[in-house]
């Protein structure tokens, strides 16, 4: 993420009204901060500050010469100063309430500590502040904070992959790690056998389903062929129809076509009910051959299946 943290002492002189203050000024009013060295930083938006600091929901520690951010720092003093407890916006300025420790409160009011240094994140490519992390009491002077005020070169982390995981824009590489690991153990844990079915018994099934729906599907046509065939043999229906009828069939459903059919008119005497297609090639009976015969007539010819 790029980001980048940082420590610098503003001139704001904590002895300066002899007493030990409740608040104390953490940034002065921005957008643009400019340390003794000339780097800059930019804090547009003191209320996201402040918001960021509400939202994590506990105190920052106000240390000595920053030694949370660095603890190799070698110090004349241990311990922590006191605690920031919360964050002020005053027109654009950014002070901090602090709860003194009894050191911290000697030490201050024993000028042996005059200068406030916040520690925070910002964004390395517009400089933007967006989180304090800390604060330090220091001895020397906004004027003379070169040393104080360099670069920390805090942990980083690329956005794209801060973004890939889902974290929010503070997010710091712990956090990273952090998701990466529940990750990995989202992955590497056994499946739910409730969930999942082997490959093998998942195809066998799809096959028995598909069996069944072929099955289904040739049961219908046959009910449907039979229910045409009654209707043909009823005199409902004339044979030369007999396809189209079929297919208004399959369109509307079996029991929709039995039930118009119910209520269909008998059109068709029982001597032009027969299906020519079901009776080509059949014996004729004893009147059709005496009838055939007077007229000279073969089977076929008097069937109509030999046209010439």
């Amino acid at each position: 993420m790029d980001t980048q943290s940082a420590y610098a002492a503003f001139a704001h002189d904590l002895a300066a009204s002899g007493e030990v203050p409740e608040w104390v000024q953490m940034f002065p009013k921005g957008p643009q901060l400019n340390a003794v060295d000339e780097r800059r930083w930019k804090l547009s938006n003191p209320d996201a500050l402040i918001a960021d600091f509400v939202s994590a929901g506990r105190d920052l520690p106000l240390d000595y010469e920053h030694a949370t951010e660095d603890p190799k720092r070698p110090l004349e003093r241990q311990g922590v100063a006191g605690w920031i407890t919360g964050l002020e916006n005053r027109d654009g300025e950014v002070w901090a309430k602090i709860r003194w420790s009894d050191i911290g409160r000697e030490d201050v009011a024993g000028a042996r500590y005059r200068f406030v240094s916040p520690s925070f994140l910002y964004r390395k490519a517009s400089k933007e502040i967006f989180k304090l992390t800390s604060a330090g009491l220091v001895q020397k002077p906004a004027l003379t904070m070169a040393a104080i005020a360099s670069d920390q070169g805090g942990p980083t982390m690329d956005e794209d992959i801060r973004v890939a995981l889902g974290l929010a824009e503070a997010a710091d590489t712990t956090a990273a790690v952090t998701a990466i690991t529940e990750l990995k153990a989202q992955a590497s844990a056994a499946p739910d056998v409730n969930q999942w079915v082997p490959r093998a018994d998942l195809v066998a099934a799809q096959a028995r389903i598909a069996e069944f729906e072929d099955q289904a599907k040739a049961a219908t046509a046959a009910a449907l062929d039979a229910a045409v065939d009654t209707a043909v043999s009823d005199g409902k229906i004339p044979p030369a129809s007999k396809d189209f009828w079929r297919t208004q069939a399959e369109a509307v459903g079996l029991e929709d076509f039995q039930a118009m059919c119910a209520q269909m008119p008998v059109v068709l005497p029982a001597s032009m009910r027969r299906d020519e297609s079901a009776t080509a090639g059949a014996v004729l009976d004893a009147t059709e051959a005496k009838v055939a015969r007077a007229f000279g007539l073969t089977p076929a010819q008097f069937r109509g299946e030999d046209k010439a």
